[in-house]
């Protein structure tokens, strides 16, 4: 499905690498990150600029905004090591439900 998935949606990737262990990066992360909510457009109470999941498997996360704006990106990233390095995959798209209304145009 992945495969089918990255030629029929739109999206931009990158690999970011580090010298951290993958538990410090997801903390690091997680400093800056509020819990996801279902719905809210509002920014009045939150006091950080992304929201979303973070754990030791990957991350899906979209920027906290004040107004509804159906196209903000979703970024979603997993982590891979290799000896003292850690891969941060990241893929940034707009939300399925944005692409399906565009493609109904």
């Amino acid at each position: 499905m992945r495969r089918i998935e990255s030629l029929l949606i739109p999206f931009e990737q990158y690999t970011l690498s580090t010298s951290m262990p993958v538990e410090q990066v997801c903390q690091r992360m997680l400093d800056h990150l509020e819990p996801k909510r279902s719905w809210s457009y509002t920014r009045s109470h939150e006091t950080k600029p992304f929201q979303g999941k973070v754990s030791e498997a990957g991350f899906k996360i979209q920027q906290i905004i004040r107004y509804r704006n159906s196209f903000a990106p979703t970024i979603i990233g997993r982590y891979t090591t290799d000896k003292d390095r850690t891969f941060v995959h990241i893929r940034v798209r707009m939300p399925i439900v944005t692409l399906v209304f565009i493609d109904h145009l």
